[in-house]
């Protein structure tokens, strides 16, 4: 094969010229030129000038997320809170504005009321209580034998948190009053078990979301420890937080 002939590109300027043995030392794929002498213009390539295969990866771009300096965006939700928060001097202090209901969750097209929700629960687990003699007993005691979406929840969380220190009545009687005492975590509740169904493939309904979802289950332990927490009840959070971790 004869060596490829270099020719400068229209309008290339005599500053844009490079000797001859830099290019095939540097470039050796452009082609052959003699070595020895600086090449003239009409016989050099434009120093900017890269082969097709062998072209570089673009320099890193220093203005991308991950690297833009200043702070993220939840530093900055969280410098939004410092500024608008009573610290006391314990340091343990929080308005009740920052609870649950200033980031309360608002239904949006297609979502279901409560009553509606636990109505489907109940029917969901009916036939499936009916489908599965094996599971009948467990679906009864956790979903069917309760008369309301909030007293089933307590009771299904108060059995997964509890342990030989942390008795499932008392816990499913303390997670009842929090869902009375704060409607808008039962709406959260609500709203998360949803979501999941919306956006998990591997769910199907939202009676299977509620028995068997870890994820959601432990969502719903997070938020009514985040209740006790600003309630001032710190160790009784932290012994729900560490329960919901291993349960």
């Amino acid at each position: 094969m004869a060596p490829a002939i270099l020719t400068s590109q229209p309008g290339t300027r005599p500053s844009e010229c490079a000797p001859a043995g830099w290019l095939r030392s540097k470039m050796p794929w452009i082609g052959t030129v003699p070595s020895g002498e600086k090449t003239k213009c009409r016989m050099t390539v434009p120093v900017r000038a890269v082969a097709v295969d062998h072209v570089l990866p673009p320099p890193l771009n220093m203005k991308t997320p991950m690297q833009r300096p200043g702070p993220s965006v939840q530093e900055r939700f969280w410098d939004e809170v410092l500024k608008r928060r009573d610290i006391t001097d314990d340091g343990h202090g929080m308005e009740m504005a920052e609870s649950l209901t200033q980031h309360a969750w608002s239904p949006g097209p297609g979502h279901q009321s409560l009553t509606r929700l636990w109505d489907g629960i109940r029917v969901e687990a009916t036939r499936l209580a009916a489908s599965e003699a094996v599971l009948s007993p467990s679906i009864h005691a956790s979903i069917l034998s309760h008369a309301s979406f909030s007293s089933c929840l307590a009771h299904l969380l108060a059995a997964k948190l509890a342990s030989s220190t942390l008795l499932a009545p008392q816990l499913a009687q303390l997670i009842s009053q929090i869902y009375e005492s704060h409607p808008e975590a039962l709406e959260a509740a609500s709203a998360d078990l949803q979501a999941t169904v919306e956006r998990d493939p591997a769910v199907k309904a939202e009676g299977q979301a509620l028995l068997y979802g870890k994820g959601w289950q432990a969502v719903q332990a997070h938020r009514a420890a985040h209740v006790l927490w600003l309630a001032g009840r710190r160790s009784l959070a932290l012994a729900l937080q560490s329960r919901a971790s291993v349960a």
